[in-house]
């Protein structure tokens, strides 16, 4: 009877786990945003050049001695010769889907493609080549839905998600794909300010732009990005898929300033400062939580000079100028504060500086003591409303959200415009 009752359990339990076997998946059916995707194949096929695109919707811009640099959102480079700054001449665009980022080292551009990062030679900017692509260098990111539906579930396998479609979505009710390493662009465009990453000098040239920076150059270093964590790697290992990076902590970089013997990366978090005289792998950078900066900010010798502004969500809740000594890397602390309007981006060259703030328009220092700005502002230019400012072989550059002009201000109380490059030319 005893074996009997145990064969009675056991066929009773392989009965139970047969018909929990042939249950069928739950799923849950709503209108929601569905992925649409572009396969690797094709990401990895996509770089080439197309003078038929004009410029739309710019983001980055990246100057060198000769030429600028204009990223067209997401779909390539628009590069335009700048020998004259009273005629800049557009040569070409070069197609790059996901592209947001770019810096120039010697004749190489390099740039991201959503996931890889590619590398071109430049040489000849009418006839650009390809050198190489190193793949999965970038974190995944999400693009943000202009719509309050919910979200469908991604397959990183069927590649990258350049967009969404409202649309039924049938789909199983216990899935989840948060356990996938990405990055929501969402979350990021929340945090940063309209006035994006300024740079001082990244590989052989100057930045300015309205997108998160994915890297930076610095000597034979190139310095990654991430949500959390950054990686220095070499350049001239960047295309060998076995090297890794070095860890480098510094976390949601917003914003960048390279002098030359000093790295400023701020963040929603902190400001992180490291000596680029020493190389980057071997560095735990310096830090202070006194100035959170996702505003563009800039490095002059032993001083640094940084914006916040209310009306983010960066941390900031005052529209102030900073000036910090940092003189001591290590032990950086504020030495004067001016209250400002709206401030933005800003420039110097010499003992002038140039603020751009919001509504306000531009103001211009003599900042030959930076404790008494107040009292040497030089001129208010209230109809020039910019969100950021640099100054390229001494010349004024402007940015505004649909144009960038370049000035001669030889004479501060008259500046000259030589030139501009507006969206839809």
């Amino acid at each position: 009877m005893k074996s009997e009752g145990i064969l009675f359990s056991l066929i009773t339990s392989l009965l139970f786990l047969i018909f929990e076997g042939c249950d069928e998946p739950v799923y849950k059916i709503y209108t929601g945003n569905a992925p649409v995707y572009m396969s690797y194949s094709e990401l990895r096929s996509s770089v080439a050049v197309d003078n038929s695109v004009m410029l739309e919707n710019p983001g980055k811009v990246y100057f060198t001695d000769d030429y600028i640099f204009i990223i067209e959102e997401l779909k390539g480079i628009h590069i335009y010769e700048n020998s004259n700054p009273s005629e800049p001449v557009k040569k070409t665009f070069v197609k790059i889907p996901g592209v947001d980022d770019v810096a120039v080292s010697g004749t190489r551009l390099y740039a991201n493609s959503y996931t890889d990062l590619v590398i071109l030679d430049i040489q000849d900017v009418e006839n650009t080549v390809l050198l190489g692509r190193r793949e999965s260098l970038f974190a995944y990111t999400l693009p943000s839905v202009d719509n309050n539906l919910p979200r469908a579930y991604f397959d990183k396998t069927k590649g990258i998600v350049t967009g969404w479609e409202v649309k039924t979505i049938k789909e199983k009710e216990n899935g989840y794909d948060y356990f996938i390493n990405h990055i929501d662009q969402e979350t990021f465009n929340r945090k940063i300010n309209p006035a994006g990453a300024s740079y001082g000098k990244n590989g052989d040239g100057t930045g300015s732009g309205g997108t998160l920076p994915r890297f930076v150059i610095s000597g034979k270093n190139m310095l990654v990005f991430g949500e959390y964590y950054s990686q220095v790697y070499t350049i001239t290992d960047l295309l060998n898929p076995y090297t890794s990076g070095t860890e480098f902590y510094a976390y949601e970089v917003r914003t960048i300033s390279v002098s030359d013997d000093k790295l400023l990366l701020g963040s929603t978090y902190a400001s992180y400062f490291a000596d680029l005289s020493l190389p980057l792998s071997s560095q735990l950078p310096g830090y202070f939580y006194m100035a959170v900066c996702c505003n563009p900010v800039i490095v002059c010798d032993t001083l640094l000079f940084l914006t916040s502004r209310s009306g983010t969500d960066c941390n900031n809740d005052s529209n102030i100028l900073r000036v910090v000594g940092i003189g001591d890397i290590n032990n950086p602390h504020i030495l004067s504060s001016y209250t400002m309007s709206n401030p933005l981006g800003l420039a110097k060259v010499g003992e002038m500086l140039f603020v751009c703030d919001g509504t306000d328009g531009l103001r211009i220092y003599d900042a030959s003591d930076p404790l008494t700005l107040n009292e040497n502002l030089l001129k208010t230019y209230p109809g020039i409303l910019a969100y950021n400012a640099l100054i390229i072989n001494d010349i004024l550059v402007l940015f505004t959200n649909d144009a960038i002009f370049q000035y001669d201000y030889s004479d501060i109380q008259n500046l000259t415009l030589l030139s501009s490059i507006i969206t839809g030319k």
